[in-house]
């Protein structure tokens, strides 16, 4: 029990400029912003000696800070026809600034803490190609030579999870009683270590014969002289973090459609109603990535393991108002 433990502390700043022009046909807004967290919780190390393993205390500073833009307009305005406009743009920057001197270096997973580096930065170490006499797998050493044994690959920041900036598009029309509206997120730049598409890329040991495989190891290395990127079927039980696992998590998703039909007021009075409208709404209707069946809107993070994809929901129905 640790009597000195504080809360984490956070020092906030943010600086807008919002504007209106063309008789407010297009707005927004501009925000840069600082986040500064400071106490940071963490589980130090403790001598084997003491008969515990770790204790919480308060140690290292992170900073993210960004910039997020809002843009919303009319584009087209009619008597019988509107269409609205609003898109949203963001970037954002991660840096750990002090770490106590325990975790300093330290290697969680993927990832390792550093000072001056960002907490979602990729630590891998450096696969190349597959030879193509012997099907191995070939990694990069320190020097730069090439050599099939993992222990001497060279370890390096092989890129980070956090893109270069993402952010959503959501357009509304409108004519007459009916209303459509459209709503794409996207994202640019940043990389995914795919877990999923890891397990399903080696057969493993003989506890896990029969398992499923993925449709690319059927352009695996099988014979001398194959020039592939897939190396020869192993029985191994484990396969190493590389960054051969690193996947480019650019991704464009339709995440919700919405078509409305409202009824004209004429008809509500002769029916008797106050309101009354038709719908049919679609969600997550599709999604592009680097890796058909990798999604990367589920992890912030960059691991994704044992992640599934949103459900493709369709649903349909009236509301009526008496």
């Amino acid at each position: 029990l640790n009597n000195d433990l504080v809360w984490e502390s956070n020092q906030n700043a943010d600086v807008a400029v919002e504007f209106s022009v063309f008789k407010n046909r297009l707005g927004g807004t501009v925000e840069a912003f600082r986040r500064q967290s400071s106490n940071l919780l963490f589980a130090v190390t403790l001598p084997l000696t003491s008969g515990l393993l770790t204790y919480n205390d308060n140690f290292g500073t992170m900073r993210n800070e960004g910039v997020e833009v809002q843009l919303n307009g009319v584009p087209l305005k009619t008597k019988r026809f509107k269409w609205n406009i609003d898109i949203n743009w963001s970037t954002f920057r991660n840096k750990i600034l002090s770490l106590p001197p325990s975790y300093e270096g330290r290697v969680s997973g993927t990832k390792k803490y550093e000072t001056g580096k960002s907490l979602y930065e990729f630590w891998l170490r450096d696969w190349d190609s597959v030879n193509p006499e012997t099907g191995a797998n070939q990694y990069r050493k320190a020097d730069g030579t090439l050599t099939t044994t993992l222990a001497d690959a060279t370890y390096y920041y092989a890129g980070s999870a956090i893109p270069d900036f993402f952010g959503s598009v959501n357009n509304g029309f409108s004519y007459k009683s009916w209303s459509l509206n459209v709503m794409f997120i996207y994202q640019v730049g940043g990389y995914t270590f795919d877990n999923d598409y890891r397990s399903l890329m080696f057969r493993g040991g003989t506890t896990t014969n029969g398992r499923a495989l993925h449709v690319d190891m059927l352009k695996r290395w099988q014979n001398p002289g194959d020039v592939t990127d897939i190396p020869v079927l192993s029985t191994s039980s484990s396969i190493s973090d590389t960054d051969r696992w690193l996947t480019k998590s650019d991704y464009l998703n339709l995440r919700t459609v919405a078509l409305t039909y409202s009824l004209p007021k004429k008809m509500l009075s002769r029916l008797k109603l106050t309101n009354a409208k038709a719908f049919v709404n679609g969600e997550n209707l599709f999604i592009t990535s680097a890796r058909k069946g990798m999604d990367p809107t589920q992890t912030y993070t960059g691991d994704a393991e044992y992640t599934y994809a949103p459900s493709r929901i369709i649903s349909f129905g009236l509301n009526i108002t008496l």
